[in-house]
């Protein structure tokens, strides 16, 4: 039976790591923009603060390893691409959402795997000091996975009631004039 490829060095894990975060912040750019195009500027404002805590996180990798010569590896060497995060694959288009539901639905699969890839490299990585940083990764997605269920939910609550189609027919209101 063969084993995974996982990174060996934690230099290793945070050029994936690296990879990762920027990925899921350019990904949450993007669905911010399309949802508040889209009217729902609730989740367009949750996915525009995931993209800046994104950023904050990869700011605070390239804070950590700053000075450090980081590995160059080839693109069969991202394992996690194929095994965690098949539209990565520069040979496949990235999947835009044709709604609000299917765009949290595709950032809950994106953080799913990232966390997958996390969690696996925290339980089998050789080096103790690679398995904690993976281990304090997989923390840091699963509370995005809780933050992106909880949108889900609401989201589904809203639809369930009626109460997104009655905003969008609603029109907006007016300032009272002083007059």
């Amino acid at each position: 039976m063969g084993s995974k490829l996982l990174p060996m060095t934690l230099a290793e894990l945070c050029v994936h790591a690296l990879l990762l975060e920027e990925g899921l912040g350019s990904r949450y750019g993007e669905y911010a923009r399309l949802t508040r195009d889209m009217g729902a500027h609730d989740v367009a404002d949750a996915f525009k603060e995931m993209e800046r805590l994104e950023h904050q996180e990869s700011k605070a990798l390239k804070a950590g390893v700053q000075g450090r010569k980081l590995p160059e590896l080839s693109p069969w060497e991202y394992v996690w691409r194929l095994t965690y995060a098949p539209d990565a694959l520069e040979s496949l288009p990235r999947v835009r959402p044709h709604d609000v539901r299917e765009a949290l639905q595709l950032a809950l699969a994106a953080e799913h795997r990232a966390e997958s890839f996390y969690s696996d490299t925290a339980t089998h990585a050789r080096d103790a000091m690679v398995r904690s940083c993976a281990a304090e990764l997989a923390e840091i997605k699963g509370h995005r996975l809780r933050q992106l269920e909880h949108l889900i939910t609401r989201n589904k609550r809203s639809d369930w009631f009626g109460l997104r189609s009655r905003e969008a027919a609603r029109p907006a209101r007016r300032a009272p004039s002083s007059s």
